[in-house]
């Protein structure tokens, strides 16, 4: 199906429609109510999976294999590649946070909500991993294709294939899992959006109509998705951006890695980046602590600890992200090109870290909050 224009068009239309009834009916009338029936449903579906992968011939190899850390294979690059993970992990630097925080009651707890929130994450992340990883490296063993659209679509196809008749219902169980997991965080993005026009709107004098502009945003979503559907991840001859200028790299062998690089390569920790900055310096941290603290008990380190880590940590960090995230998605020959992609993602995110706070400590907002 993947590879069929016509049948991942269908496909497609079929998942925006869902979206548009949920984030049409509003934050309580579709939002809440389809999020207290999926997250259940996603966790008992990968509790599920989990248990029995671990019972396929080889999958205990495939566990060890996953949870055995290899000290020979850390290196920086490692750690801001998975640092660069949790943009997509915990929904940062895409407005999620901010648009659903939005929604809280102000007795709400915020630091206990976020440490169950890391802790909820981490502990999906490590299930899903282990649904999947043991059983491709035991179906492929170590040489299995681990990570993006090719695990999912190719890998594990075959992985499914090779369990004979139990193989199309773990299949089926599998993909509900994924489309669950996937409904919900588009849901989470399209609503961002939305609130945004709405905001903007109202903030214009206007009274913003949700069914409307939910409409047009499910468009607009649909004319970038068309591509990524009739590309069929490049099996299709689709024409991708930079391939016969530069040559075909793993950020443009297909329209839905070329607009992963664009948004998780550069989009996200760049925007990440400039908001710490903007918040660090230039509106400054104590509108943030104080909405921590409507809800909570005093916690007198955190002040100091949330203006340190925004302005100094966290936007170093974003910078290094940046650059690692260049040299993961934009090194066309590793061998080539050694480590020359990811210094010149260093000096990009370096860049950006000087231009963004010199104009967040320049900036007249700055100069209101003194």
């Amino acid at each position: 199906v993947i590879t069929s224009s016509a049948e991942s068009y269908i496909w497609m239309l079929l998942f925006m429609a869902i979206v548009f009834v949920v984030v049409g009916l509003g934050v309580k009338g579709g939002i809440e109510k389809a999020n207290l029936f999926m997250m259940p449903a996603l966790i008992i579906m990968a509790i599920g999976i989990a248990i029995y992968t671990l019972t396929m011939p080889g999958a205990v190899e495939g566990a060890l294999y996953y949870l055995t850390p290899d000290f020979s294979k850390f290196s920086p690059e490692l750690v801001i590649g998975a640092l660069g993970q949790m943009f997509y992990s915990l929904s940062l630097a895409m407005g999620i946070m901010i648009t659903y925080g939005s929604y809280m009651k102000k007795s709400q707890n915020i630091v206990k909500n976020s440490v169950v929130v890391v802790f909820a994450d981490t502990l999906v992340a490590i299930m899903a991993g282990i649904a999947v990883i043991p059983a491709a490296v035991a179906t492929y063993g170590p040489s299995a294709t681990l990570t993006g659209p090719k695990l999912l679509f190719i890998t594990l196809q075959d992985v499914f294939q090779a369990m004979g008749p139990i193989g199309p219902l773990f299949g089926v169980i599998f993909y509900l899992f994924v489309l669950v997991a996937a409904i919900s965080s588009a849901i989470a993005l399209i609503e961002v959006v939305v609130t945004f026009l709405l905001d903007h709107a109202e903030s214009k004098g206007k009274q913003g109509n949700r069914s409307k502009t939910v409409f047009w945003v499910c468009v607009a979503i649909m004319v970038e998705a068309a591509l990524v559907a009739v590309d069929g991840l490049g099996s299709n001859g689709v024409w991708v951006p930079f391939q016969k200028m530069i040559g075909v790299g793993p950020w443009n062998d297909c329209w839905l890695d070329f607009m992963d690089a664009f948004s998780e390569g550069l989009a996200m920790p760049a925007g990440a980046l400039i908001m710490s900055i903007m918040i660090g310096w230039e509106l400054r941290t104590k509108p943030i602590t104080d909405e921590i603290h409507h809800g909570a008990e005093q916690i007198h380190w955190l002040n100091r600890f949330m203006d340190i880590c925004l302005k100094f940590i966290v936007p170093i960090a974003m910078a290094f992200i940046l650059g690692g995230q260049i040299g993961d998605f934009f090194t066309m020959d590793a061998e080539a090109q050694g480590q020359s992609v990811y210094y010149i993602g260093y000096c990009i995110g370096a860049v950006i870290l000087l231009v963004s706070w010199l104009a967040g400590n320049g900036s007249p907002k700055r100069k209101e909050t003194l």
